[in-house]
């Protein structure tokens, strides 16, 4: 056991002064040692403190290691031993506390912040401490280097890949963990993905374990997006050698019973009526959105993401460049706005930025799978239950786009191929998308304008 000079010293400032001393400990930058005031039976109480600058908020914080694992001044010997591995929040002597001080370094130079990652670590500390001395890649370490150079199409793609690593937006480019059991981070906090010398360490077996409490669809949106991490990690490295020699999740495959949409649903008439008067009644973005895929017959993820700069109004176009297209090689894409998508528009309370705003922050596009569309769907069952109808068939925000192509080709009878081209879909074999390269811009225009109006007869 080691007993620190400062510490002996600080207890003798307390005991003199009668107020609190705070003590660096000049070999181990940011360790302190804390001596309180003596108590009623004379005592000094010591403990163990980390100060630092935290990478999440930039301001000074201070982190408390654990107590003294011998008080002085009257040294009480019948306090228990410092353990063989020191553990935040236990009896510490020096040599423990300074361990554990250099642990917080190396979490800060990961840009954790090393009380938010005590703090949430319930089941104690060992597994930080020994993240901390392997010579390997801890996978936060790595998750910040593959966000650096994450640059998928388009913003929104990288956010939800993100969101599903377990991270979200700090606002100002950055990105900061979503918590604990919140995304693979939330979970492997701590944990080291590889070696420096490339050896995986993290397995198939690992990812399995944390994908397999995950619903469904998490299930494989977070599968796909370890598989592009691992990818990358595998391609990338330091020092000529790779962060891992093998990918070690690229066998990671989807089960069968993980298909998302084994039943794809269509929504009936009154369904598309009882949407449509919920939304209209209490009318918030993520509605709006709703409809304008159902009623432009557009991706999801091309309309939540529809920025104002892209619609002409006078010409009635909405012009969508080649790089926010699912297929990029597809080229650009032109919507006809009917005007019936003309007066949805209207509705909106913004008029530049993004159509659809996370509470009027025009920089960014709403987060279609957050959990308004549960208050969505609820409003909807209100107004269907009111007209003595069942309850909405589970639907999704892509079903909305599935029901006007399909009503459009059954109820109207838009030919296939006007269809496609409205959704952007290849048409025909290959040596016909060489030689047929008509837009029917006019047929497309007249189709939605039609589809339009039979929206308008359904919800009136």
């Amino acid at each position: 056991m080691t007993v620190s000079k400062a510490a002996i010293e600080g207890a003798k400032l307390a005991r003199q002064s009668g107020k609190r001393d705070e003590t660096r400990i000049k070999d181990c930058p940011g360790l302190y040692v804390i001596s309180q005031p003596p108590n009623k039976q004379g005592s000094v109480n010591q403990s163990w403190a980390y100060r630092y600058r935290s990478p999440v908020t930039h301001k000074p914080a201070k982190l408390t290691l654990g107590p003294l694992s011998l008080t002085v001044g009257g040294i009480d010997v019948n306090v228990p031993q410092p353990l063989v591995e020191p553990v935040f929040g236990e009896p510490l002597d020096l040599d423990g506390a300074k361990e554990l001080a250099q642990v917080c370094r190396k979490m800060l130079k990961q840009r954790i912040d090393p009380a938010i990652a005590v703090k949430e670590l319930k089941d104690g500390t060992a597994g930080i401490v020994q993240a901390a001395k392997v010579d390997g890649w801890t996978f936060e370490e790595l998750l910040t280097k593959f966000m650096q150079w994450y640059q998928p199409n388009r913003d929104t793609t990288k956010i939800q890949t993100a969101y599903w690593l377990g991270l979200k937006s700090d606002g100002k480019g950055g990105w900061l963990p979503r918590g604990v059991g919140k995304g693979v981070l939330g979970t492997w906090r701590g944990r080291v993905f590889s070696r420096h010398d490339g050896a995986p360490v993290l397995t198939k077996v690992d990812a399995n374990d944390v994908l397999s409490g995950m619903p469904k669809v998490s299930r494989n949106r977070t599968r796909s997006a370890l598989k592009i991490f691992s990818g990358w990690a595998s391609e990338h490295g330091a020092n000529g050698t790779p962060y891992v020699t093998m990918d070690p999740f690229a066998g990671l495959k989807r089960k069968t019973q993980d298909q998302e949409n084994p039943d794809r649903h269509v929504l009936k008439p009154w369904e598309i009526a009882a949407l449509w008067k919920a939304v209209m009644a209490d009318p918030d973005p993520y509605g709006l959105g709703a409809l304008l895929i159902l009623i432009t017959a557009q991706r999801p993820e091309m309309t939540f993401d529809a920025r104002f700069g892209q619609f002409d109004f006078v010409e009635r176009e909405w012009h969508i460049k080649a790089a926010d297209v699912k297929v990029e090689s597809m080229g650009d894409h032109m919507v006809p706005l009917s005007e019936r998508a003309l007066w949805l528009i209207a509705q909106l309370p913004t008029t530049s930025g993004y159509l659809f705003q996370p509470s009027g922050n025009e920089k960014r596009p709403l987060n279609r799978h957050w959990r308004p569309k549960d208050k969505l769907d609820a409003k909807a069952n209100r107004v269907a239950h009111a007209a003595g109808k069942p309850s909405l068939d589970h639907w999704t925000y892509k079903d909305l786009q599935r029901t006007a192509i399909t009503m459009m080709e059954e109820v109207l009878h838009v030919p296939s191929h006007v269809t496609k081209a409205i959704q952007q879909h290849a048409i025909g074999s290959k040596s016909d998308q060489a030689y047929r390269t008509g837009s029917y811009a006019e047929q497309r225009a007249g189709a939605l304008e039609r589809w339009g109006q039979y929206l308008a007869e359904i919800t009136a």
